[in-house]
């Protein structure tokens, strides 16, 4: 939590917060650790799931359970996973921004109606005259429900 407010210090406009990694959560504790740091951060905080790195995935009921809450203002996925990005989309309101960060997915996860892409791979051509991704306007619900279920 200190950390989000050394962020915002610094002139941060939001914090990504990973998922805790190094001991094992249920989905209740990791629900009540995002509701705390949201609660503390003085910027908005955006969910990130990056099971590579931290051996699990946020579940999407967790995502869910804590969407709703004002400081929080999207996500981060890095999982991959399409399926549950799908129920991701399902359980948070039109304004949550949910971003994919795995570059085989970039384009599914757009079409969906993800918001924008975040990744570590434009990082290795940082003079590249046109950027590699730009936010999106997330498609209805309903036509996002239609291509999902095709």
């Amino acid at each position: 939590m200190a950390l989000t407010r050394d962020a915002a210090e610094a002139g941060a406009d939001a914090a990504l917060v990973v998922t805790p990694y190094y001991f094992e959560h249920g989905p209740d504790a990791m629900a009540d650790y995002y509701r705390r740091v949201a609660d503390a951060s003085p910027v908005p905080v955006y969910l990130y799931s990056v099971p590579a790195f931290t051996g699990r995935a946020l579940a999407p009921e967790t995502v869910g359970r804590v969407a709703d809450h004002p400081n929080v203002a999207g996500m981060k996925d890095s999982s991959g996973d399409m399926a549950a990005f799908k129920r991701i989309l399902a359980r948070t309101p039109d304004d949550f921004d949910l971003l994919v960060g795995s570059g085989g997915v970039y384009a599914e996860a757009l079409a969906l109606g993800g918001r924008a892409a975040s990744s570590a791979s434009p990082t290795s051509c940082p003079n590249s005259p046109r950027p590699c991704t730009r936010p999106t306007t997330r498609p209805s619900r309903a036509s996002a429900t239609t291509r999902s279920s095709n």
